[in-house]
């Protein structure tokens, strides 16, 4: 089964030789400019990690496309795992002190966070750890921190009070290591206004929401170091001297590929229309579920039971199967996914994404559809060809999904609930 889309018209103009791309650089051109890349230190090619696709956002009008993050491209999960093994064992051997929080970046990292919070959780022991996540849905539940990205098509990222379980608050009021974990790092400036907030302690940090916020309730800024993970780092070596100086703790990386890039804008991409976009409608509280990361995880809670729901799919033996996430919903069906190959089936696992990318380069075709959550907005699947060879099975995490969320109808999937 090809797991690889053929690209669209935008390829690189050069390509550099070995892993690490030598002193050549990766030009991509794009309709509307040009991404020039330098890779300075990788454990994997970068061609192997990601392409170069259009979007339309006059704010940043290029998007890296990740292959082996099970969102906008279609990944054998066992390279997602992969990822997450080589990633947890970086952090791993860092010698950070625990209690550890971790927070994935919504909506695209958070599979990504979660992977990698687990395998570190298998490295380094189960006590001590908290997994968070931002969300961009409005769930009802108190704010604990809040951060602004400018340049996203969805901008607004909230953290959310772990409530009701005295472990999670113990180790969030005694955290002594952050970690930040986003699918790659350009300017920072989103991890850094998280990270400074919750350094700072209640009252003392910028972007922050709620009553007495600006960091963890009690923590009283016992954080003493900071990691930023991803796949991917761009920071230039002036973002990063900014960001060292902006926390008054030590903060290190921890990547597969570190470089620095450019992009040289000729025009904005025109989108097809007008996209129903973030802020045009927001779920009732309780509409979107916030007993999973949104509310804080510990190591190998809240997992599925997978055995039965591979069981219930009574999927013809032998046939590919594309499994398809939603939105922030991506670790559950990744596991199903994985559980799925770990049968011996050949898989594919991807999930839908409120980014608008335009099509070529990264970008095969697209389909456009309501979300599942109720909020009225544009969702997207991209590289997901109606004709598949096999089983599709799209997985949401709410209960009922409005009329116009018609993906599983237009990919001829099954779609459950997990």
């Amino acid at each position: 089964m090809p797991l690889n889309p053929r690209p669209g018209q935008s390829r690189p103009a050069s390509r550099p030789p070995g892993p690490a791309g030598g002193a050549a650089p990766i030009v991509w051109r794009l309709p509307n400019g040009t991404v020039e890349i330098r890779v300075d230190r990788a454990d994997m090619r970068w061609d192997d990690l990601f392409v170069v696709a259009s979007r339309y956002n006059p704010r940043r009008g290029f998007i890296f496309v990740s292959k082996v993050l099970g969102k906008h491209w279609p990944v054998r999960p066992k390279a997602m795992a992969m990822v997450h093994g080589l990633l947890a064992g970086k952090l791993a051997v860092l010698g950070l002190e625990k209690p550890l929080v971790a927070i994935a970046m919504a909506e695209t990292a958070v599979g990504l966070g979660r992977g990698i919070f687990d395998r570190y959780a298998e490295f380094r022991g189960t006590d001590g750890l908290l997994f968070l996540q931002t969300t961009r849905h409005l769930t009802g539940a108190p704010a604990l921190l809040t951060a602004d990205e400018p340049h996203c098509h969805a901008r607004d990222h909230t953290v959310h009070v772990p409530e009701g379980d005295p472990e999670k608050a113990r180790i969030l009021a005694g955290a002594r290591t952050l970690v930040l974990v986003d699918d790659e790092i350009t300017t920072g400036e989103t991890l850094k206004g998280l990270a400074r907030a919750f350094v700072a302690g209640p009252g003392r940090g910028p972007g922050t929401a709620g009553p007495g916020a600006g960091g963890p309730p009690g923590s009283g800024g016992g954080v003493r170091r900071v990691v930023l993970c991803s796949i991917a780092s761009f920071l230039a070596p002036e973002a990063r001297a900014e960001l060292a100086s902006a926390l008054p703790v030590p903060v290190s990386g921890a990547s597969l590929l570190e470089g620095t890039f450019t992009f040289r804008k000729t025009g904005d991409m025109a989108p097809p229309g007008t996209f129903r976009s973030v802020g045009a409608g927001l779920p009732s509280p309780g509409t979107v579920p916030v007993e999973r990361g949104r509310l804080g995880l510990l190591p190998g809670e809240g997992l599925p039971d997978l055995k039965a729901t591979v069981a219930g799919l009574s999927l013809p033996p032998g046939v590919p199967v594309r499994v398809i996430g939603t939105g922030e919903f991506l670790h559950e069906p990744f596991l199903l996914a994985r559980a799925l190959e770990e049968e011996g089936r050949d898989v594919a696992f991807q999930s839908t994404t409120r980014t608008p990318i335009a099509p070529g380069g990264g970008i095969a075709c697209s389909m456009r559809f309501e979300d599942n959550y109720g909020e009225g907005l544009d969702n997207f699947l991209y590289n997901a060809p109606a004709s598949f060879p096999g089983e599709t099975v799209v997985c949401r995490e709410t209960a009922a999904s409005p009329e116009g969320f018609d993906v599983a109808a237009r990919l001829g999937a099954r779609e459950i609930m997990l």
